[in-house]
């Protein structure tokens, strides 16, 4: 595991340990029967017609630091549900993305769409923490754990009712995934090992991804022409960020992206 990789499951260890005091499992638990929810409501979304756009929430990246933000975040929901998109992920890491749990529950109280709970999952903790503030589904990096453990993860999120986006980087990680028959592949253009972003990666492994899941690229998409190719490898969507949070009208560029064929 990389050094970036490495210190990420330090980090999230140490968070784990320090939420389970603060909030146990029994406690989320019973926040979580308290709730209401819509099971498959995510893939559902992304199986519509058309393609689709996870448009995402995020304060600040590793690689560039905190963005400077064009709209308070009640109006970029707003405008990411008036530009179209399929759900919403928020990110809830702290320390490089600037998110929190705080965070991922507000965006789900003022929404209407799925909303993905994007995190470095380690631990059955995070996703129950996550589900406890109303996400409709979770993401899960096959990089960050062993086989046995993202077994264990994906199972837990499928147990609350949750659906899954499993994130490969590489065809050794989508081997690894292919026996949990995922509804819904990621495949991030971001090597997590150099931090580097290069389209290439999900190009390349288009035509190795069942036809049987949802098919979404992550990381570096920014043009309506860098959605085209990836619609025209095969991908069902993208999960957008930066370029959507730091848009002077992210609804325009969503509606753009919406006429991908």
């Amino acid at each position: 595991m990389s050094g970036f990789l490495s210190e990420i499951v330090k980090i999230k260890k140490e968070e784990v340990t320090r939420g389970c005091r603060e909030l146990p499992i029994t406690d989320l638990k019973t926040i979580i029967t308290s709730r209401d929810y819509q099971p498959g409501a995510f893939v559902h979304a992304l199986r519509s017609d058309g393609f689709k756009v996870i448009a995402e929430v995020k304060q600040a990246s590793p690689s560039r630091g905190s963005f400077e933000h064009r709209w308070e975040k009640n109006e970029l929901i707003n405008q990411y549900q008036q530009g179209g998109a399929a759900a919403i992920s928020v990110i809830t890491d702290e320390k490089y993305f600037q998110g929190s749990y705080r965070l991922l529950g507000k965006v789900v109280d003022r929404t209407i769409l799925p909303v993905l709970h994007k995190e470095f999952i380690i631990d059955p903790w995070q996703i129950l923490r996550g589900r406890a503030a109303g996400a409709s589904a979770v993401l899960l990096i096959a990089a960050l754990v062993d086989d046995v453990m993202l077994k264990e993860l994906y199972l837990t999120a499928k147990n609350l009712g949750m659906d899954c986006l499993l994130e490969v980087h590489d065809r050794n990680e989508l081997d690894r995934i292919l026996g949990l028959q995922p509804e819904v592949i990621g495949v991030n253009n971001r090597n997590l090992k150099t931090l580097t972003v290069n389209i290439d990666t999900a190009v390349s492994l288009a035509a190795e991804l069942p036809q049987t899941a949802v098919s979404i690229a992550e990381s570096g998409i920014k043009t309506f022409c860098e959605a085209q190719r990836l619609a025209d490898a095969g991908y069902n969507g993208v999960l957008m960020g930066e370029a959507l949070v730091t848009n002077v009208q992210p609804k325009q560029l969503l509606k753009k992206l919406r006429q991908v064929r």
